[in-house]
């Protein structure tokens, strides 16, 4: 007992000394020295590969992944499967033909618990469905959505949101929001043009602002892109800054990544570098990820993250005054 009691209050301590844990889960395609299709498990903050999960199992190259948090599943895109991953045991859990054949993106929406499907390369996909945690169809469709990757909830909000181009105005770039039944209820739209370089790729939440990240036209680096929202409106897409410049062997078809870490922060992912971002703070430095794959072979990318340093030390103080208790 004495032991437990000790173990509680060094994880309290413990819980104040170090930052929040994100661990980025990175699709690596990377078959040099024998290794197969698999996913990453990567420590962006200490820079430490932890290992992978897939090897063997997944029958062809990580297009994407998308984590729900609250059952530990990691849902793994490729071309012809969705494999579903406890991303902590690496345990197949589940795999189903893809349902939405030739998308790139996928995301999990933790408010409604459904999966979600996008291009992802900056083509367009129109009428993507909406599926549920299981991946059973939940007979509702994004009607006439040409988003560039897929649609994600808004914290609070039951509807959906996400960067694209519009059918009208020129196929301009647009921010878009959609309702639960898939239909489109708002948007934003630029007077800059839809094209192969500037399709927004991949988007996450900084509050309650959408970040997206789209190639750079005419260049191969990576642009950040900014939305501002309400619960049922987007405004046109503002580009912030240019991110991962001049990246060696990344062109315009390559997937770019985007998700949220912890504190408003983001992580940007271009091929096999990546850097965070703060929309107050800028862009941090630019690291490379060789150690774990070829240029070109990282692709998708999703987080885990775990509980604030004051949450973690409530709970652990809790489990300190229950042992004190039943000492007394």
């Amino acid at each position: 007992m004495r032991s437990l009691v000790a173990l509680a209050i060094f994880a309290t301590s413990s819980s104040f000394g170090f930052a929040s844990f994100d661990m980025l889960l990175i699709g690596n395609n990377y078959l040099g020295n024998g290794e197969s299709y698999k996913v990453t498990r990567y420590d962006p903050v200490n820079r430490v590969d932890l290992g992978s999960f897939g090897s063997g199992v997944l029958p062809d190259a990580v297009l994407d992944v998308a984590v729900d948090q609250a059952s530990n599943t990691a849902y793994v895109l490729t071309a012809t499967k969705i494999a579903m991953f406890d991303y902590n045991t690496g345990e197949l859990k589940g795999a189903a033909e893809s349902p939405v054949l030739g998308s790139r993106s996928i995301h999990f929406n933790r408010e409604s618990s459904t999966v979600t499907f996008g291009p992802g390369d900056g083509g367009v996909l129109n009428n993507s469905p909406i599926y549920s945690q299981s991946l059973a169809f939940t007979g509702a469709f994004f009607v006439s959505a040409f988003q560039g990757h897929a649609p994600i909830q808004r914290s609070g909000s039951t509807n959906y949101f996400g960067f694209g181009a519009t059918q009208v105005f020129g196929n301009n770039l647009q921010s878009a929001v959609w309702n639960p039944s898939g239909a489109l209820i708002n948007s934003g739209v630029t007077n800059i043009a839809f094209s192969g370089s500037n399709v927004l790729r991949d988007a996450a939440w900084s509050g309650t602002n959408l970040y997206g990240v789209s190639s750079v036209s005419g260049g191969p680096g990576t642009a950040i892109w900014l939305s501002s929202t309400t619960a049922s409106t987007a405004s046109a897409p503002i580009q912030q800054l240019t991110i991962h410049a001049a990246v060696p062997g990344i062109g315009a078809s390559s997937a770019r990544n985007i998700v949220a870490g912890h504190g408003g922060g983001l992580w940007i992912k271009t091929g096999n570098v990546f850097s965070s971002y703060h929309p107050v703070l800028g862009a941090g430095p630019t690291i490379s990820l060789g150690a774990i794959g070829g240029v070109a072979d990282l692709t998708g990318m999703a987080i885990v993250l775990a509980p604030e340093p004051g949450p973690i030390a409530v709970l652990c103080l809790g489990a300190t005054y229950i042992l004190k208790r039943r000492r007394g």
